[in-house]
């Protein structure tokens, strides 16, 4: 009886997806305001990132203090190169790409990313699939099925004016 009332490790991570999920559509509205409002893309991204920074900086010190490796200056410059290049860069063409689109066509292309990664991955060879397992076909038909997800998500909103059968949608 005792194990009925538990929730099983499953269904709490898919309740933390779904409110991840959640929270990214809840960025994508409140960006694309922001935006409308007239503030610039640039100070956006500053203010962005400093928030993160002062909210995780303290789980960052205390929760990993004792396994933290020392900060030595090569370490830094790549730290520096990585969320220049990596992270900022991503975010500025994010907002870039949500100022001219709609918080929608954001949230159809983030959901996209893995449908784009898996392909790339397997180019690479960085990732295997073998067709003739279960797990393969899986791996297939999942980035098929997220890629269709976004058209038609992108779709949904002027149905009359999408060509489904354009490649570049």
């Amino acid at each position: 009886m005792a194990g009925m009332n538990t929730i099983s490790n499953e269904v709490k991570l898919l309740l933390a997806l779904l409110l991840l999920q959640l929270c990214f559509a809840g960025f994508h509205i409140v960006s694309r305001i922001a935006l409308n409002i007239g503030i610039s893309k640039l100070v956006y991204l500053v203010y962005r990132n400093t928030i993160a920074l002062l909210l995780l900086s303290p789980f960052a010190y205390f929760l990993e203090r004792k396994e933290r490796l020392p900060l030595t200056s090569s370490l830094l410059v790549q730290f520096f190169l990585l969320a220049l290049l990596g992270i900022t860069a991503n975010q500025g063409f994010k907002i870039l790409g949500l100022y001219y689109a709609s918080p929608t066509s954001a949230s159809a292309m983030q959901n996209s990313f893995p449908a784009i990664t898996f392909p790339l991955a397997v180019a690479l060879r960085i990732e295997y699939v073998n067709v003739l397992r279960r797990d393969g076909l899986a791996k297939i038909f999942g980035t098929i099925a997220s890629i269709e997800g976004a058209k038609l998500s992108l779709c949904t909103r002027d149905f009359h004016s999408c060509n489904l059968r354009s490649p570049y949608i």
